[in-house]
């Protein structure tokens, strides 16, 4: 026997209601039709125009309020889904619970009337649809044929005569195959709405690895080519220049020899950690561009603001003091890397590569003038 799903995630329970008011959108404006056209061909109109009135203005207003709710749906489900989704099925329950005590009123006369047998038959088949199609709200699927049909069965119950057994019986099987029929839509529903979320989850994960670097949890070469291509495009369009830095660790090769590889993977975290810190735009780009070399993209940033950035981030890994914990006395190793910046003023006249490699030989001449130093490059991309 199948369980039904539990409710999801409250993103998956906004995704449904928004799916449950377009499935109940068809049928915005047709109980109040299905009502005139009873009231008119029956003569329920001229002979209880109390209840033809009262009931289809009750229509009529659940419409009305069902149509303002619906267009400011997605709104009130981002700030309150609890009380929004209680008011919006409420006003979708309400039109069986309407069909329900319309059949009472006119069953209860004792001779029975041809109007009672109309609206017995148009309930039954609004109660059967909307129970079934409406089924993926819980509480619609469980009360929205009841509250149609038991006004009626209890009329039945308190003035038994003529055929009304019959009804009975037949209201009995109604409820028992809404409710099968309603049980499967559900739990279908759910089960794919559910599955499909976990295969976006699985991708949106894929997606994430396939642009962070394992170790330092910043972004990677293959992600910062794409970005870099991107901003260089829309720089172009737009004439602003953009900054490139090559950020290489000062004797890593050191640091691993001495202390090992362990340590080094530390360092490197660390020190990720650190320059992800100091980059306080949301543009700006950190990535990990090979062994203990990182790369920086400050898009829309001069000359001026490049270097300020640059020494921010200088000062950043410079503040850094690692501890070696594995040896009997614990020692503190310094940190320490060079930078090289250039700015692209005027991407339409290079290119991504060539200013990366613009950066690189601003970091050559770091590394040639003592390392642990900014240099940059100056000259057009």
């Amino acid at each position: 026997m199948s369980t039904l799903p539990p409710p999801p995630t409250p993103d998956l329970q906004r995704l449904a209601l928004l799916d449950l008011a377009q499935r109940a959108r068809g049928g915005l404006a047709l109980h109040l039709a299905l009502w005139l056209l009873i009231g008119v061909f029956s003569g329920l109109a001229g002979r209880s125009p109390l209840l033809f009135w009262l009931t289809g203005m009750t229509f009529g207003a659940n419409m009305v309020v069902r149509w303002w709710t619906e267009r400011h749906l997605s709104d009130r489900l981002s700030t309150d889904l609890p009380l929004a989704r209680a008011s919006f099925v409420g006003l979708l329950l309400a039109n069986p619970l309407v069909w329900g005590l319309a059949c009472a009123a006119e069953m209860a006369r004792p001779s029975g009337t041809q109007a009672g047998d109309w609206i017995w038959f148009t309930l039954t088949g609004v109660a059967a649809s909307g129970g079934i199609s409406l089924s993926i709200d819980p509480l619609v699927r469980r009360l929205y044929a009841a509250l149609a049909v038991l006004p009626p069965s209890l009329v039945m119950l308190m003035f038994p005569h003529g055929d009304r057994g019959f009804h009975l019986v037949a209201v009995l099987l109604f409820l028992l195959y809404v409710r099968h029929s309603s049980r499967v839509v559900h739990t279908d529903y759910w089960s794919a709405a559910c599955a499909r979320a976990e295969l976006e989850q699985r991708a949106r994960e894929l997606e994430l690895m396939s642009c962070t670097d394992t170790l330092t949890q910043v972004a990677n070469r293959l992600h910062f080519d794409r970005r870099l291509a991107q901003e260089w495009a829309r720089a172009r369009r737009e004439r602003t220049p953009v900054a490139l830095m090559m950020i290489d660790v000062d004797h890593f090769k050191r640091v691993n020899d001495e202390f090992g590889h362990a340590f080094g993977d530390t360092c490197l975290q660390e020190i990720a950690r650190a320059l992800r810190a100091a980059l306080t735009r949301p543009g700006d780009l950190l990535a990990r561009y090979g062994g203990e070399e990182f790369v920086v993209m400050l898009p829309g940033t001069d000359n001026e603001g490049a270097m300020l950035v640059a020494e921010r981030l200088h000062a950043a890994v410079a503040a850094l003091t690692l501890h070696v914990a594995a040896r009997s006395t614990p020692l503190a190793v310094p940190v320490a890397c060079s930078i090289g910046v250039f700015v692209a003023g005027n991407p339409a006249a290079g290119s991504p590569a060539s200013a990366l490699e613009h950066a690189d030989e601003a970091l050559y001449q770091a590394k040639r003038l003592g390392r642990n130093r900014v240099v940059m490059l100056a000259g057009p991309a």
